[in-house]
């Protein structure tokens, strides 16, 4: 795994910032939540529901755009 930039401990991981149901998160490979970014009220059915970012994450926070 690589080193994050931003902080000298924090291992960067795969995962997937998405637009889930009422929220924008950040995932990981098996969808299990690594961070909540904010609600919206986006209604049900529109085609954004589901749409994801392939995107690099670390624990400290940071994330990047693959």
């Amino acid at each position: 795994m690589s080193k994050c930039t931003q902080c000298s401990d924090g291992t960067m991981q795969d995962a997937k910032y998405i637009c889930r149901s009422n929220d924008y998160a950040i995932v990981d490979v098996n969808d299990n939540l690594l961070k909540k970014i904010e609600d919206h009220n986006i209604p049900n059915g529109d085609s954004e529901l589901g749409d994801y970012l392939d995107i690099k994450y670390c624990s400290c926070g940071k994330s990047w755009k693959k």
